[in-house]
């Protein structure tokens, strides 16, 4: 009953939310020991830390993405005149965040450490082609429709129309929704 309930798409917080919910929802009376048992031990969950999730994120605009997307490849196929070439883009943060350590103080006392509120970090944007594996990476300071001007005019010039074949590009959700003002660069 567990494994197939809602336990395994929504994450609960505790054992003992567990247990509540098992006694609101599927109307079962455990004691806690029981519930921590079947569901460390015989269902192998525990808790972790969460992933973070941004509150806007659609997930039924991710599976038209993703059903849709085939469809929109095979239509720009039908219509291209000359053979095109598929680009996957995204970009990534990487950097520093300011260092908390673990302090040791008496039970009952919060530990405090003043952290200077700098950050140290880049963004690095990306465009593979699945197909040959041929890959064009950018660093830029920012994540902004500038900068992603800037990574499609270079890739415009690493990759010009001379091939012979239209580029088609799949991109990061967060890239298109910041700006629709991109110039194109090819076919």
């Amino acid at each position: 009953m567990l494994r197939n309930a809602s336990l395994s798409r929504r994450a609960q917080s505790s054992y003992k939310e567990i247990q509540q919910w098992l006694a609101e929802e599927q109307d079962v009376d455990l004691c806690y020991s029981t519930v921590h048992g079947i569901v460390r031990y015989d269902l192998g969950a525990k808790p972790k830390s969460p992933r973070p999730s941004h509150p806007k994120k659609n997930e039924q605009e991710q599976i038209d993405f993703q059903e849709g997307l085939p469809g929109r490849l095979d239509s720009v196929k039908t219509e291209a005149s000359r053979p095109v070439r598929l680009f996957c883009q995204d970009e990534c943060r990487f950097g520093l965040m300011p260092v908390k350590r673990h302090r040791i103080t008496l039970p009952g006392v919060k530990p405090i450490q003043e952290a200077k509120p700098g950050y140290e970090y880049f963004y690095l944007y990306g465009a593979v082609e699945p197909e040959t594996g041929q890959r064009f990476p950018a660093e830029h300071d920012r994540l902004n429709s500038d900068c992603f001007q800037v990574f499609l005019d270079r890739f415009a010039e690493a990759f010009p129309r001379s091939h012979g074949r239209q580029s088609s590009w799949t991109m990061a959700h967060s890239i298109r929704r910041r700006s629709s003002r991109f110039q194109g660069t090819s076919g």
